[in-house]
């Protein structure tokens, strides 16, 4: 037996099936190449596009087999799956169900998730550093100490999601509906919230730094012991908000759309 009829036959006789087509490539938002015939099956699961995934268990995965970078996932359903720690960076996810899934530390840097559904998701401790999540749906989600940095979730939706202790540095909220969220204790500079949907929203000692709140409406946010001032919301919305000092908006200033 040939040394790669050898390799085949272990990865085969392991549960484990892995292709790739080295000719075969796309390219997300930051330029990331996608190998996007790269195919495996593990777990009864075949991790290609559209397949069903859901419910699946994967957490006592070896390390070496959690590294599913640069697959192409597109409309894969992995609703109610437990992918903790799972590597899913520079991959394709449009589309893909991640409803009430767990991917608690999971890495999901660079990857494109457009119009994906997280609903009702772990994200704890998940890094999404500039990915590109626009039009996704992360309702109800529980992404506490998950870091956003450079992330694009503009047109996401986001209601009574819990988002506090987020890095947000340079991410963008562009039009979302984070109505009723936490951004608790959210940190990071330049965080983009122009035109979003914040009503009811909590900031409590958030110290995000010069964020973009142009044309959001902020009706009553609670921005006790934040770093957001009025100066910040020149342009928003924020009657009936708790400002940074304890003290309800007055009428006369906070309406500004």
């Amino acid at each position: 037996m040939s040394f790669t009829a050898f390799i085949v036959a272990s990865l085969v006789a392991g549960g484990v099936v892995a292709s790739s087509a080295d000719t075969t490539t796309a390219t997300n938002p930051n330029a990331v190449k996608i190998e996007a015939n790269k195919v495996t099956k593990i777990r009864g699961c075949t991790l290609k596009p559209k397949a069903n995934c859901s419910k699946k268990d994967f957490r006592s995965l070896p390390e070496a087999e959690k590294d599913w970078s640069g697959y192409d996932l597109t409309g894969i359903n992995f609703a109610g799956s437990n992918l903790t720690g799972i590597n899913l960076s520079e991959s394709i996810l449009d589309r893909a169900d991640f409803s009430n899934a767990n991917l608690q530390n999971a890495n999901l840097t660079d990857a494109r998730a457009i119009n994906a559904n997280f609903s009702g998701a772990s994200l704890r401790g998940a890094d999404l550093t500039d990915g590109d999540f626009t039009k996704s749906r992360f309702n109800k989600v529980k992404a506490a100490r998950a870091i956003f940095a450079g992330a694009d979730f503009t047109n996401a939706a986001g209601q009574g999601a819990d988002f506090s202790y987020v890095d947000m540095t340079g991410a963008i909220f562009e039009q979302v509906n984070f109505k009723s969220a936490n951004l608790n204790n959210t940190t990071g500079i330049d965080a983009r919230f122009a035109d979003a949907q914040l009503t009811g929203a909590k900031f409590r000692n958030s110290k995000l730094q010069d964020p973009d709140f142009s044309g959001a409406n902020l009706q009553n946010a609670d921005l006790t012991g934040s770093t957001i001032t009025t100066d910040m919301l020149d342009t928003s919305n924020y009657c009936g908000a708790i400002l940074r000092d304890g003290f309800y908006a007055e009428k006369d200033e906070c309406d500004n759309i």
